[in-house]
This record gives C-alpha cells, structure tokens and sequence, in this order.
C-alpha cells in the first residue's frame, strides 16, 4: 500500500509526503483511537518507522505483499519508491541512548 500510494500519489503531484503519512499513519490511529500513541513521532509515543527509498523501482508481486488474498489487483506493476527498511519498536536514537 506504501508503495503504490507513493507512486500515484507523490509521484504524480497529488499529495505531498507530509499529507501521505497523515493519510496511512496519523490519520487511521486517530480514527481506531490510538493516537497519540500511535501515528506520530514524539516522545513518549510508540514509534514503529519505515525507511522509505523514493528512487528505488519496485516491481508488485503477489509473492512480495503482506496480505491474505491469494493475489493482488497490482501484480506485475512497476513503481518509483520502495521501503528498504522497517524499524519495529525503536527505543530511541539520541545520543548516547541505551
């Protein structure tokens, strides 16, 4: 969903960055009623990132995707962006952090 949300949406001049993460993080643990602690960065609040590389071409594969379905309407499909890393759970990344 990140990447193709991405693709159609920054890419194409739709939406800017900001407003991409508003859309798939702030704004669905403000409605399942988990923000602040979810959908955000700050302190105090869970933060659970995705290293994003918006030159990276991705190719959607049904093999590739995290779903249930057995297919997906994407397959096949070539995309600017692609996450390289997701980050479960990060502590903290100051200086000097345990």
């Amino acid at each position: 969903m990140l990447t193709i949300t991405y693709d159609e949406g920054v890419n194409r001049g739709r939406i800017g960055p900001c407003q991409m993460v508003q859309l798939l993080s702030e704004n669905p643990a403000k409605i399942f009623g988990l923000y602040p602690a979810k959908g955000v960065i700050r302190k105090g609040s869970d933060a659970d990132l995705v290293l994003f590389d918006p030159t990276q071409v991705q190719r959607i594969q049904h093999k590739t995707q995290h779903s249930g379905a057995p297919y997906t309407a994407y397959e096949g499909r070539r995309c600017l962006g692609k996450p390289s890393f997701p980050c479960r759970e990060v502590r903290s990344w100051s200086k000097g952090a345990r």
